[in-house]
Protein backbone atom coordinates (compact mmCIF):
# COMPACT_ATOMS: atom_id res chain seq x y z
CA UNK A 1 0.00 0.00 0.00
CA UNK A 2 1.16 3.50 -0.39
CA UNK A 3 0.43 5.01 2.83
CA UNK A 4 -2.78 6.53 1.75
CA UNK A 5 -6.43 4.91 1.98
CA UNK A 6 -8.74 4.94 -0.79
CA UNK A 7 -11.68 6.98 -1.01
CA UNK A 8 -14.04 5.74 1.46
CA UNK A 9 -16.98 7.59 3.44
CA UNK A 10 -20.53 6.95 4.46
CA UNK A 11 -23.16 7.66 1.98
CA UNK A 12 -25.42 10.33 2.79
CA UNK A 13 -29.35 11.00 2.39
CA UNK A 14 -31.57 13.92 2.32
CA UNK A 15 -31.38 14.53 5.44
CA UNK A 16 -28.19 14.47 6.34
CA UNK A 17 -27.39 16.49 3.31
CA UNK A 18 -30.32 18.98 4.93
CA UNK A 19 -28.79 19.24 9.08
CA UNK A 20 -25.14 19.58 7.01
CA UNK A 21 -26.81 23.00 5.17
CA UNK A 22 -28.60 24.23 8.41
CA UNK A 23 -25.05 23.22 10.50
CA UNK A 24 -22.87 25.41 7.67
CA UNK A 25 -25.53 28.15 7.47
CA UNK A 26 -25.45 28.85 10.97
CA UNK A 27 -22.20 28.95 11.54
CA UNK A 28 -19.57 31.89 11.27
CA UNK A 29 -18.56 32.99 7.55
CA UNK A 30 -15.18 31.38 7.23
CA UNK A 31 -12.23 33.59 6.18
CA UNK A 32 -9.77 32.68 3.64
CA UNK A 33 -6.25 33.73 5.28
CA UNK A 34 -4.83 30.39 4.50
CA UNK A 35 -3.38 31.94 1.18
CA UNK A 36 -0.87 29.07 0.07
CA UNK A 37 2.66 30.51 0.55
CA UNK A 38 3.22 29.11 -3.47
CA UNK A 39 0.44 27.89 -5.18
CA UNK A 40 3.07 26.16 -7.75
CA UNK A 41 4.40 23.95 -4.75
CA UNK A 42 1.30 23.34 -3.56
CA UNK A 43 -0.23 22.27 -7.00
CA UNK A 44 2.97 19.67 -7.06
CA UNK A 45 2.19 18.71 -3.65
CA UNK A 46 -1.57 17.71 -4.63
CA UNK A 47 -0.41 16.13 -7.78
CA UNK A 48 1.60 13.93 -5.48
CA UNK A 49 -1.40 13.08 -3.50
CA UNK A 50 -4.04 12.68 -5.88
CA UNK A 51 -1.27 10.00 -7.43
CA UNK A 52 -0.99 8.17 -4.31
CA UNK A 53 -4.36 8.02 -3.69
CA UNK A 54 -5.30 6.97 -7.69
CA UNK A 55 -2.92 4.19 -6.73
CA UNK A 56 -3.87 2.95 -3.52
CA UNK A 57 -7.48 2.99 -4.81
CA UNK A 58 -6.19 1.16 -7.50
CA UNK A 59 -4.90 -1.43 -4.96
CA UNK A 60 -7.80 -1.40 -3.11
CA UNK A 61 -10.19 -2.40 -6.31
CA UNK A 62 -7.51 -5.02 -7.78
CA UNK A 63 -8.14 -6.59 -4.39
CA UNK A 64 -12.39 -6.72 -4.44
CA UNK A 65 -12.42 -4.38 -1.45
CA UNK A 66 -15.33 -1.64 -1.46
CA UNK A 67 -14.88 1.47 -3.25
CA UNK A 68 -16.90 4.81 -3.62
CA UNK A 69 -18.63 5.98 -6.74
CA UNK A 70 -16.03 8.37 -6.18
CA UNK A 71 -12.85 5.98 -6.10
CA UNK A 72 -14.19 4.38 -9.09
CA UNK A 73 -14.64 7.96 -10.98
CA UNK A 74 -10.63 8.37 -10.20
CA UNK A 75 -9.66 5.18 -11.67
CA UNK A 76 -11.74 5.54 -14.68
CA UNK A 77 -10.67 9.32 -15.11
CA UNK A 78 -7.36 9.67 -14.16
CA UNK A 79 -5.88 10.53 -17.05
CA UNK A 80 -8.38 13.56 -17.25
CA UNK A 81 -7.02 14.35 -13.56
CA UNK A 82 -3.43 14.27 -14.81
CA UNK A 83 -4.16 16.42 -18.17
CA UNK A 84 -5.33 18.67 -16.36
CA UNK A 85 -3.07 19.04 -13.43
CA UNK A 86 -0.52 19.21 -16.17
CA UNK A 87 -2.47 21.86 -18.02
CA UNK A 88 -2.21 23.95 -14.47
CA UNK A 89 1.28 23.50 -14.24
CA UNK A 90 2.24 24.55 -17.75
CA UNK A 91 -0.06 27.76 -17.13
CA UNK A 92 0.19 28.74 -13.65
CA UNK A 93 3.45 29.93 -13.86
CA UNK A 94 5.56 33.01 -11.86
CA UNK A 95 5.16 35.61 -14.90
CA UNK A 96 1.35 34.59 -14.99
CA UNK A 97 0.70 35.11 -11.33
CA UNK A 98 3.01 38.06 -11.12
CA UNK A 99 0.62 40.35 -13.73
CA UNK A 100 -2.57 38.84 -11.56
CA UNK A 101 -4.00 42.33 -9.86
CA UNK A 102 -3.75 42.68 -6.03
CA UNK A 103 -7.32 42.93 -5.12
CA UNK A 104 -6.98 44.78 -1.81
CA UNK A 105 -3.77 46.89 -1.74
CA UNK A 106 -3.29 47.38 1.80
CA UNK A 107 -3.36 42.98 1.99
CA UNK A 108 -1.50 41.96 -0.85
CA UNK A 109 -1.45 37.61 -1.36
CA UNK A 110 0.89 36.18 0.20
CA UNK A 111 1.26 33.91 -3.17
CA UNK A 112 2.17 36.81 -5.06
CA UNK A 113 4.81 38.42 -2.36
CA UNK A 114 6.55 34.78 -2.45
CA UNK A 115 6.98 35.06 -5.94
CA UNK A 116 7.59 38.92 -6.57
Amino acid sequence: MTGYDPIRFDFWTGRDFRVAGKELASSPSAELSQIPENPIRRLHENGRVIQKLYLATVAAAEAEEQITPAAEWLIDNNHMVEENLRQLREGMNRAFLRRLPIQNPHFPSKALISLS
